[in-house]
């Protein structure tokens, strides 16, 4: 199975709507953003990249993309696992980052077996970790073995029950079939399992939308935490509102949105950048037709937002006229709008996103006409 490399990025800085920035003059490249709105599709299947680049005089992606903007992105139907690597360059330096897609139809096909019976009777032909990365909901675990004349099967298998602690825990195996091969050659394989079954059991269970599971995988020394959903900030409420629901050829749309804080005390989010909100547009085929951070560049200096408690402010405000990204005026129509705001670094008695930032915090969706 291909190897899933590690994020890193790049970006330049320029002034911005709401809040503004400067002009880097320390030539540092730096990631904010390069992603995907999805990180394993069915062949034929759209996928979205998106990236946001500071410091870099030229941005490219691989795979026939060619030169792009410091912050875009771009949609792909993709038929076989393909990985893309975005390469942002200044005067003094050239970074890179690499991501993954993995299609169904390919080697990634590996799901999480959660059955006890399969577990007790799970393989245990020998093997070595050399490394597990957790990464959304996907489990790369890098392994070793001997081998080389017959086929190697691995399965990721789970205890059906839950251990009640706080957060919970629940026993993982790898499960190694050698199908009794002699040989000693030494082989080193990255293998993905999508453990999403774990969260959806968890959602349903417990009857929440976010949590912690304590992921104990049999002879790996350390503790996997999985942590999911956007409900730790519930507390936390983001709305988009226009000014108007219909439009003409030549209306402009004013676009706003609010950030609402439910606690009883003050709350500061600390943004990675000056981008702290962010809206797009999608037609009625679901095409994102217009993203407001698209070609736009930011400060990465850290942007603390302070909410007072049980008050609403308004995080952003933009004049739109019709236009989509690629500067076509928008067919008649209807569309729908989602704000929403970016990770953020926050810390309290229950949340610890200290050394990453937590889940982006989307608003609901809003319909406006063009006429």
């Amino acid at each position: 199975m291909k190897k899933y490399i590690a994020l890193i990025l790049c970006f330049s800085i320029i002034s911005i709507g709401f809040l503004s920035g400067c002009v880097s003059d320390d030539n540092e490249i730096k990631i904010i953003q390069f992603d995907y709105d999805s990180d394993v599709v069915n062949s034929g299947d759209k996928v979205m990249l998106f990236w946001t680049v500071t410091g870099a005089t030229s941005v490219s992606l691989d795979q026939g993309i060619g030169n792009v903007s410091l912050v875009g992105d771009i949609t792909l139907v993709l038929n076989e696992t393909t990985e893309f690597t975005l390469t942002a360059k200044n005067t003094n330096k050239t970074v890179s980052d690499t991501i993954i897609v993995y299609v169904k139809n390919n080697s990634y096909s590996d799901s999480i077996i959660i059955d006890d019976d399969s577990f007790e009777q799970a393989k245990r032909d020998m093997f070595e970790f050399n490394n597990v990365i957790l990464y959304k909901d996907s489990l790369e675990i890098t392994v070793s073995y001997s081998g080389g004349c017959e086929d190697h099967v691995f399965e990721l298998i789970s205890k059906e029950a839950f251990m009640e602690s706080d957060p919970v825990q629940i026993d993982l195996v790898l499960s190694h079939d050698a199908n009794d091969d002699l040989c000693e050659a030494y082989i080193t394989e990255t293998l993905v399992f999508n453990i999403s079954k774990l969260k959806q059991k968890w959602q349903n269970e417990y009857g929440q939308d976010a949590g912690i599971i304590i992921l104990l995988l049999e002879d790996y020394p350390e503790e996997i935490r999985y942590i999911f959903g956007a409900g730790f900030f519930s507390f936390l409420n983001v709305t988009i509102q226009t000014d108007h629901d219909v439009y003409g050829i030549n209306g402009t749309i004013q676009v706003k949105i609010y950030l609402e804080n439910l606690k009883d005390n003050n709350v500061t989010l600390n943004f990675s950048s000056s981008k702290v909100a962010d809206f797009h547009c999608k037609n009625n085929s679901d095409e994102v037709v217009y993203r407001w951070s698209n070609e736009r560049g930011f400060d990465d200096a850290i942007t603390p937002v302070i909410i007072p408690a049980k008050s609403k402010i308004e995080l952003f405000n933009f004049s739109w006229y019709r236009i989509s990204n690629a500067e076509e005026l928008l067919e008649n129509g209807v569309y729908t709008l989602q704000g929403w705001i970016p990770g953020f670094y926050y810390v309290d008695e229950n949340i610890d996103y200290s050394s990453s930032p937590g889940p982006s915090i989307y608003s609901d969706t809003i319909e406006i006409t063009f006429v």
